[in-house]
Formats: structure tokens, C-alpha cells, sequence
């Protein structure tokens, strides 16, 4: 199963408050999770850090964003994925 499929966002779209969910098969040296606008500027950063294998879930509080869509973006160790996030 690829990260990719692995990553849920919930509820989406949120009022503000949103959990990442996913799960990591190997263990990552440079893992960095942030949420940007629909333009792809970064708003806030989640995570920046080694990440080991196992399950994960942040909450993202994204209180006082403006409604809209937004993107999660993970990359661990080069990959990249992104998710769509809508606040309403």
C-alpha cells in the first residue's frame, strides 16, 4: 500500500480543526509535514523531524484561516504527497 492511500484527513472539509491520519511502513530520516494555501505558499508547519515506522495522527488546528482550499504536504525522505483540505 503506498503512503498515498494511507493518509487520511478528517473531517474534510473542517471548520478548523482537522486529523492527519497515515500510516509509515520504514522508518524516515527527514520527514516534514506543513499545511499550505491553494497556492502553494506554507502556512504551517506540523511536523519537522525524524519519523520511525508505526501509525501516526496530528490534529491540525487551523483556527483563524480564511475558508478555502488548502494542501497537506508530506515529504519523507524526497517522496512527496499531498492532500486536499477544504475549510469552510
Amino acid at each position: 500500500e503506498s503512503l498515498s492511500n494511507s493518509v487520511l484527513l478528517y473531517p474534510n472539509p473542517s471548520q478548523g480543526n482537522t486529523t492527519l491520519k497515515f500510516e509509515n511502513q520504514s522508518p524516515v530520516d527527514e520527514a516534514v509535514i506543513y499545511l499550505t494555501d491553494a497556492t502553494g505558499r506554507s502556512i504551517l508547519e506540523v511536523y519537522n523531524n525524524a519519523l520511525p515506522s508505526g501509525s501516526y495522527q496530528w490534529n491540525i488546528d487551523a483556527q483563524g484561516l480564511s475558508t478555502g482550499l488548502y494542501f497537506v504536504v508530506m515529504e519523507l525522505d524526497g517522496k512527496r504527497v499531498s492532500k486536499r483540505l477544504i475549510f469552510e
